[in-house]
């Protein structure tokens, strides 16, 4: 019973989360009559707020308090963001708010060592920037023994539209988007009295929530796919008035893999093993011969000119130009596509970056574009509004397949809000 137990809770509680703050430095005077300000700070995670002391009558305040500590529920770690708002007080009226700082804490997770410190901006959102605030943050996680669980610790979310600096692409798994809806508080009323500073704080909490959960479902959805990062991600916030927010998300799913982990010898393993899978004979199906330009017609002229060299081999059966590409010394890895994904990426052959190894790259047939026109009528549900995107990526799927390509480079979906009234 005791086993169970803590096992249950190891489930519950998968991480603690701790911030000490130091200091404060630039604050603004609020307090007309003595030039300074009373300031204390609020640490909000989730439901769970920890309060400093007031430190009197300074513009550059010092607390170095002990660690304030929460306990972190497993997708909670990566949907909410840290908190930390700066107040004055006053005896005889309301606090004053100085302004606040969101800490994303999902590079923690990645690290090595879950710990950062720093001086933060702290940002009003009438007034700007409005001092810095000196503050320690760290994770400890439990081990994660939970098979079912919501998060996607493993996998890195990258905005970079090329492979990031220092990886090696080892696979291509497929597109993956997520879509979530939410009311918008700018169009309601909080606690009966809405002032400006109350809405756009409001709307901070809530922008930095759903766009966590997003990055979240993304990672979960790239795991089950076979990755481990997805690249080219980005996300899009649709602003639809008195009918919510709905945020937006996509990218493109890879297994990536250190250049300073990579030995040549494992490289080269990877490449046989990856050129010998269907889904790489089926990527390379309709790959024609390919004749490089008359200025690298001599390959002692390439090999001196250009450090990435032009030159046909031999793959699957298929004569191809190949551009060797390193990202480090480390040699590239051939790609292919898995083939518990490949029906998956058969659907949307989509890749949301504008870079790629040219040793993918066959020939270039054209640019594809599709656009649609919704009325909003409020009663839209997610499923209606993944419905509205499939319709247009069968129809660049179309359009693709009518030049003859097999993929979509530089994918991206944009949306625009327009108001109509009616007379």
């Amino acid at each position: 019973l005791q086993h169970f137990c803590l096992q249950r809770k190891i489930w519950k509680m998968p991480g603690t989360l701790k911030v000490r703050i130091i200091s404060g430095r630039g604050f603004p005077v609020m307090d007309r009559s003595n030039e300074t300000t009373d300031a204390f700070v609020e640490v909000k995670f989730g439901q769970s707020v920890h309060r400093t002391e007031i430190y009197p009558k300074s513009l550059n305040p010092k607390w170095d308090t002990d660690w304030f500590c929460f306990e972190a529920e497993e997708e909670n770690l990566q949907d909410e963001c840290l908190q930390i708002r700066v107040m004055d007080y006053d005896t005889y009226s309301a606090n004053d708010s100085i302004g606040r700082v969101y800490v994303d804490l999902t590079p923690l997770l990645h690290a090595k060592k879950r710990e950062i410190s720093g001086w933060f901006p702290i940002y009003d959102t009438m007034n700007g920037v409005r001092g810095e605030i000196y503050v320690v943050i760290g994770i400890e996680l439990f081990a994660d023994i939970n098979r079912f669980r919501k998060s996607s610790f493993n996998i890195n979310v990258f905005a970079t539209s090329a492979i990031p600096v220092g990886q090696a692409l080892i696979n291509i798994h497929g597109f993956v988007d997520e879509l979530i809806t939410s009311s918008d508080p700018e169009y309601e009323w909080i606690d009966k009295i809405r002032t400006p500073r109350a809405s756009n704080e409001v709307r901070q909490s809530l922008f930095s929530k759903i766009a966590g959960e997003l990055t979240r479902r993304i990672g979960k959805k790239a795991a089950e796919m076979g990755g481990n990062a997805v690249i080219g991600y980005t996300q899009y916030f649709d602003f639809e008035g008195e009918l919510g927010i709905v945020i937006r998300g996509n990218g493109t799913v890879v297994t990536l893999e250190k250049c300073t982990a990579c030995s040549t010898s494992l490289i080269k393993e990877k490449r046989e093993r990856l050129s010998n899978s269907a889904g790489f004979e089926q990527h390379f199906l309709n790959v024609q011969k390919f004749t490089p330009c008359r200025r690298y017609s001599n390959p002692k002229h390439m090999q001196s000119r250009d450090h990435n060299i032009l030159k046909s081999e031999n793959i699957c059966g298929k004569s191809a130009a190949v551009r060797l590409y390193k990202l480090t010394t480390v040699p590239a890895v051939q790609l292919g596509m898995s083939g518990s994904c490949k029906t998956y990426f058969k659907e949307y052959p989509f890749l949301t970056v504008r870079s790629l190894p040219t040793e993918l790259l066959v020939s270039l047939g054209g640019t594809v574009a599709a656009h649609s026109v919704k009325l909003l009528r409020g009663n839209e549900k997610p499923e209606d509004r993944h419905a509205w995107w499939r319709e247009l990526r069968l129809e660049i799927c179309g359009h693709m397949t009518a030049l003859g390509c097999n993929s979509v480079i530089g994918y991206r979906e944009d949306a625009t809000i327009r108001y109509f009234f009616l007379f």
